[in-house]
Order: structure tokens, then C-alpha cells, then sequence
């Protein structure tokens, strides 16, 4: 008699919600996003509501735009709300990154929702920023 094991549900902290939405036409692992910004969140001792937006350049032109008055797409807007934000990011430019640097799609992704949180917590383009958010991207290779 063969048994069948049930993973247990990863239940997030009550004072912790992570949303995901897909407003591009590429399918993309939510639940890798979602297991990349809780690796986060909790490494850095943060909780919260934090919303992420998988978007193509239009999108993030026209936020970069409305918000920043630069008439140009970019990789990465992060916007602090209330107990955490909003990360939105270009997967178009995570796409060409990615094959510029030799990297998968989803480690490029990594990187820029890293570097999106990460502003958001506080931190400032350094060294050490980078080292974490390359340390955080491999979240996103995981099986």
C-alpha cells in the first residue's frame, strides 16, 4: 500500500502578506517570488504587506513616468507604503540582462525584486547591497 505525503502549506507570519501579480504575457514561478520575498522579509527581520508586480516596459515606462518624470522604461521601481510596498519590475529588461550577463531569466528576476525590497527596507546602492541581492537570487534557481 503505497502512503501519500502531504507537503505542509507554508503558513507566513500574521503579520506578513505577500502578493504576486503577472501583468505581462511571459508565465513566470509565483511561488518562487513569493519564496524569494519571505526569505527576504524574514532575513532581514521585516514583516508586512508587500505587493510585487511582474511587468513588461510599457508598464514600467509609464510608471516611470507618472512618477519620476523620466519618459524611459526601467528595471526596477520600488515604492515604500505604510509597513513595507510595492516592487514593481520590468521582466522585459530581466529577459535582456539576463542574456547579457549569462544569467537565467529567473536569477536576473531575483536580483531586481532583491534590489527593489531592499530599497524599500532602507538600503542604498552599496556593496553590500549587491552581495545580497545576489545572495537572495539564488532563492529564485531553487527547485
Amino acid at each position: 500500500m503505497n502512503q501519500i505525503r502531504l507537503k505542509p502549506k507554508k503558513i507566513l507570519p500574521n503579520n506578513m502578506k505577500i502578493s504576486v501579480t503577472n501583468r505581462q504575457k511571459k508565465r513566470l514561478p509565483v511561488r518562487k517570488v513569493k519564496a524569494l520575498v519571505e526569505d527576504i522579509l524574514r532575513k532581514e527581520g521585516k514583516a508586512g504587506e508587500i505587493s510585487i508586480v511582474l511587468g513588461d516596459d510599457e508598464l514600467l515606462c509609464e510608471l516611470n513616468k507618472r512618477f519620476l518624470k523620466k519618459d524611459e522604461p526601467t528595471d526596477v521601481l520600488a515604492f515604500p507604503l505604510g509597513d513595507i510596498g510595492e516592487v514593481i519590475v520590468s521582466v522585459d529588461m530581466a529577459e535582456r540582462y539576463a542574456k547579457e550577463n549569462g544569467k537565467s531569466l529567473l536569477e536576473e528576476m531575483g536580483i531586481l525584486i532583491s534590489h527593489g525590497i531592499l530599497h524599500i527596507l532602507g538600503y542604498k546602492h552599496s556593496e553590500i547591497m549587491r552581495k545580497k541581492e545576489v545572495e537572495y537570487a539564488q532563492i529564485m534557481c531553487q527547485c
